[in-house]
This record gives C-alpha cells, structure tokens and sequence, in this order.
C-alpha cells in the first residue's frame, strides 16, 4: 500500500483530474499508428457510398447498419459477400448511432485516409471522459485525495484501452461522456438547487443516447442516486424526478424501434424485450463473468473462447466468478454499512452491466460500468489506507483479507492495467493484420470485378465477409460475388456430384463457433430444405445437427465449376487461440465429378486434401 501513500500528496493537489487525463492520453498514444482496423473498413465503405458495389448505397449517416431485416436488402448483401449465406432471412443488426454517424462521415470528407487523425479524435474524447468523470468523483466522494485516486484509476483501467483505440467503438465514448454529463447536472440540481440542472441533465442523456445505447446505464446510477444519495424530500419525490428521464427512454425506445433499429435473429446480441428468456438465462453466466473482468482484471474473453463442448469448464468458471464476487462483498461491507456513497457506486455498477449482458461478455462494453466501479475500489483502498493500518479491523480476518484486496487491487489497477493499456489498444490490430494477408493473397486483377470470387474453406466469418468489405473501402477491384461456401476451423468433406455441384460436409456442421453466429442465433435454426438463391448459386440444405445448424449443404452453380467466371481459392493458415489464424488463401482445384476432397485450414494437416472416389458420388454423378 505504500504506492497509495506516495500518489496521496499528488491525488490531492487541485489538478489531479488533469493530471490522470494526460495519464490516460499517454496510455492511449499508441492508438494513432492502428490504422483501419475491422468495423472501420466497414464505416468507411459505407460513408463512401460502397465503392464497387453502389447499387447497395444508402445514407452515409446510417454507419451502423450491419444487417436491415429487410429480406431483399438482406438477400443482396450475401450475394455480394458483406454477411454469411446462412443468415437469418431478416436478420437485423442496426443501431441508431445518428450523432457519432456524422463524426465518420465528416472524417470521410476531411481526413480521407488519415486514419492517425480519427484516432486522435477518439483520444480526445477519452480525455473529455476521464475529465468528466474526475468531475463526478470529486463532487461524490468527501476525501479529495480518494476522488484523485478514483479518477486516476478510472484512466489507467486495461478495458478502456479498445474503446479508445477503435475508431469503430468511438460511439462508447461519446455516449458516457454525455451520460457523465446528466449525472454531474442532475447532481447539481438535487444537491445545490441548480435549476437549469434539471434541463440540461436530459438533455444530455439525450445526446448520450443519440450518440450509443450505453448512455442508457445513465439510469442505472441515476436510480442508485435516488436511493442512496439524494436527500431532498421523501423517497417517492426522489423517485418522481427520475421520470423525464424514463420519459425520455421510452420516447428513445419508441423511436429506435419505429425506425426499424435493434437486433433481431442474431446469436451474438439478444433483445431483452423479446428474448426475454434467453437473456436471463445468460444473465446468469454473463453478470459474474463482466464483473470478474472489471473488479478482478480478468480478461472476459477467456470465457467465450471455451468450447460449447467444454460445457463444465464455462459453469467453473462462472463460480470462480461468484466466489470472488461474495468475497469482495464480504469484505467490502464495513464500507458499504458506513458510506453511503459507496453503495451508490456498487449498485450503479451492477445496474449498468445488465445492458452489457445482451452480448457476449467483452472487456470494451464495461466503460460506463467502470465509472462506478473505479469510485468503490477508490473509495475501498481509501478506507483500507486510513482505517485498517491501527484500528479495529487490523487484526480481525476481514481486516487482513481487505488489506489483502486492497494489495491485489493496487497490483491490479496501478501495476499491470497501466502497463498492458498501450498494447491493448491494439486489440484488434492482431486480427486487422490477418485480414490483410488474407486481402493480399486473394485474386486482385482488374478483371475480378467481373468474376465470382468462391471461397471453399475460410477459417472464420471474419475473414471471409471482410475480404469484399476492405476491397470496398480501400477503393480496390471487389468480386462481383464473393461466396463463402464454409467458415470454421475443422476439416470439411467436398462430394462433387455433377459437372455444377458440390456438396459439403463439415465435422462438426456449419456455423461452429458461438461467436460465429452473429447473423443467426440457436433460436433461428435450420430445416432441411432450406435453400438460399444468389446470382449464379443455390444453396440447399440437405441435414442439420442435432442443434439445428447445417450439416449437409448442396452448393449448385449455374455454370459449370471450371468455368473462367469461378475463381477458387481455400485457406491455409495455422491456428491460434481458436480465433487468430496466421495464413493465406491459395488457389484451389475443384474435385472432379464423383471425387470426394477432404480439407483442412490448416496447412500442417496432413489430410490437407485427401482426394477419394465414394460410392455416394459415383452414384451422384451417375444420376447426374
């Protein structure tokens, strides 16, 4: 604890809040040399009116429509490649993001290619949150040097680090500044008699919501605050002004939905008002695990790589994360008993995880949770500083696991966050690279604009639909179709039956990884039958698994496979981590009729492609 002794005299100095934004800006300097990286090539092709394929344009202000439910509109887009065959028909992954929208498309216009500048504007706005937030410790939390240290920790913690460094997730950024901006407004309205507070605190969430559906934890601490921390007449008039703001939500809410914004059929993002059974039930996993990764600093993303197979490991894991959660309690309630601000900042921080628990857990979706959870473990550390060093508690078991947190704490949050913050801005940097030798190594002559690009074997969903994407927004030849005909990091068997077939078979089915799933969820499965008509392919579903998902899939092309339209290509790569492939495209042979193909992504597998005639395809062929 002796690092806490040290910051003291610096923490209380009147510029503390300044001094923890230069901090977080430092932290964040790598950022600027990121580049474009995944969802950015997708804004930018976007904003640009989709260069090569323009009969798919649409206002460059709707940046964060991925999928429109509109099943013409869905159609096309697997046509030309931007989302799997297999999408749900109506699929609907849009989000209404108006206000950050403008901020790509002005960057579109001015910077170009700059990618360094966009980055910078993203700095920025993580410097205008760090100076917000310090704002709103130092007006909660009675002991200066603690609220120093709230607004010092908040700027240093690790799962800002993609928000920031993501030109793609700037809507994060600007939606809690905005929602910082209604609390600090509605404090001052309730604590000092600020009555432009009680406008200005809407207006902001407002703005906030406009600008990403994270401004919506606002109400979580808003509603704590009416709990613990307002004391201005009887409970229920505490509650009663928290309704414009409901009012606003609802309006917000209705709008969203009119406008034909949210998620719908997809596995990746559940909607709580209509799945609402699904989402409880990962409720129950996903809650222990976000808070594991903010006050425990363990990564949340080790969790969705364990395999669904592995069912046992994910439940053990979920428990280590109760445990820690109950022991923390335990050890945090002489804190909680005494101040009442600290129960604000632990049901704010529950409240606004509850939204983040409509995804896969994933570090870069707790950057409002981590507003209040960097005032508890501040107000923790200040309280195990000045009361269990001689008192009551320093010899008792509660005083010697709290000082025990508050090592782990500081280790944490002082050691480590501040020294991976740089790298982890880089998130996405690792697999932006693999896009980019996958995009190198597919066919990229000018006459591929009038040629259908056929993918046999992609690795991931990523690294297929991104290939057209990037080819878009870098302004270079795109297919005129781009098919992936399977994405998955097992061996699959092609069956050629006729001069225009193929069939595959994957071990294990289509559509493998929980995290692939982000066009169609479990509750959207397969029937056999199913068939989806492209511009010169159908695909019909012959099987499913036993939960649902293709199994057996007939690819049938209009023109013959070795037609000079087709152009086949199948990966080779090595594996890392089950998502980070290292590899290349390569040409590929379509097997000749009545032959079977076994390949793999992976070019150490010695049945990389093992080539036999079977009955069932001699048989195929001979029906033709």
């Amino acid at each position: 604890m002796r690092i806490l002794r040290f910051l003291r005299p610096i923490l209380e100095r009147r510029n503390s809040i300044l001094i923890a934004a230069i901090i977080g800006a430092i932290l964040a300097a790598p950022s600027l040399c990121g580049g474009f990286v995944a969802d950015d090539h997708f804004m930018r092709m976007v904003t640009q009116g989709f260069p090569g394929m323009e009969e798919l344009a649409r206002s460059p202000l709707n940046t964060f429509e991925f999928a429109s439910g509109d099943a013409a509109y869905n159609l096309q887009f697997k046509d030309r490649g931007l989302i799997p065959w297999f999408s749900y028909d109506t699929v609907r992954l849009s989000f209404w993001r108006p206000l950050v929208s403008l901020t790509h498309y002005f960057d579109t216009l001015v910077w170009g290619d700059h990618a360094w500048v966009m980055h910078l504007e993203n700095i920025a706005c993580y410097v205008l949150v760090i100076c917000a937030c310090g704002i709103l410790y130092r007006r909660l939390i009675e002991t200066r040097w603690v609220a120093g240290l709230a607004a010092l920790l908040f700027a240093v913690d690790k799962v800002h680090a993609m928000p920031v460094g993501w030109i793609a997730n700037r809507n994060a950024l600007m939606a809690v500044f905005f929602g910082v901006l209604t609390l600090i407004a509605h404090d001052r309205w309730r604590r000092d008699g600020w009555r432009l507070g009680a406008v200005l605190a809407p207006l902001a969430l407002g703005v906030g919501l406009l600008c990403g559906e994270a401004a919506v934890a606002a109400g979580a601490y808003l509603f704590a605050y009416a709990l613990f921390l307002d004391r201005r007449g009887r409970w229920w008039g505490r509650l009663a002004a928290l309704i414009p703001y409901g009012a606003l939500v609802v309006v917000w809410h209705g709008a969203y939905e009119r406008l034909g914004y949210g998620a719908v059929g997809s596995g990746m993002y559940l909607d709580p008002g209509t799945e609402t059974g699904l989402y409880v039930q990962e409720l129950v996993r996903r809650f222990p695990v976000l808070m594991l990764a903010q006050f425990g600093g363990i990564p949340s993303p080790f969790f969705i790589f364990i395999p669904e197979s592995m069912a046992w490991l994910a439940w053990t894991y979920v428990g280590v994360a109760v445990a820690f959660i109950a022991v923390m309690l335990y050890l945090a309630a002489p804190v909680l008993a005494r101040n009442a601000t600290s129960r604000f900042w632990l049901l704010g921080t529950a409240l606004a995880a509850l939204p983040v628990c409509a995804t896969f857990p994933m570090d870069r979706l707790l950057l409002f949770v981590s507003v209040g959870a960097m005032g508890l473990v501040a107000e923790m550390l200040g309280f195990i500083v000045e009361t269990t060093a001689a008192g009551p508690l320093a010899s008792g078991a509660r005083g010697r696991g709290m000082r025990w947190l508050g090592v782990y704490w500081v280790v944490v949050f002082l050691v480590i966050s501040p020294s991976v913050f740089p790298f982890r801005t880089h998130g996405m940097r690792q697999a932006q690279q693999s896009l980019n030798e996958a995009n190198d190594s597919a066919p990229a002559s000018p006459d591929i604009v009038r040629k259908d690009l056929v993918i046999v074997n992609a690795p991931n969903d990523f690294m297929a639909w991104h290939l057209p994407i990037m080819r878009s927004s870098l302004r270079e030849p795109t297919p005129r179709h781009c098919w992936a005909l399977n994405m998955g990091i097992r061996p699959v068997t092609l069956t050629r039956t006729d001069a225009n077939t193929l069939i595959l078979r994957p071990e294990g089915g289509f559509v493998q990884a929980p995290w692939a799933r982000m066009f169609r969820g479990p509750a959207h499965s397969f029937s056999v039958g199913y068939s989806v008509r492209l511009s010169g392919l159908t695909i019909e579903v012959l099987s499913v698994t036993s939960q649902g998902m293709p199994d057996e899939v007939r690819f049938r092309f209009d023109v013959p496979l070795e037609d000079p339209s087709l152009v086949w290509v199948d990966w080779e790569g090595d594996l890392h981590m089950y998502v980070n492939l290292d590899g290349r495209y390569h040409p590929f042979t379509p097997p000749k009729v009545g032959e079977s193909v076994r390949i793999s992504v992976f070019d150490g597998d010695s049945a990389h492609r093992d080539t036999a005639v079977t009955e069932s395809a001699a048989d195929g062929a001979a029906h033709g």
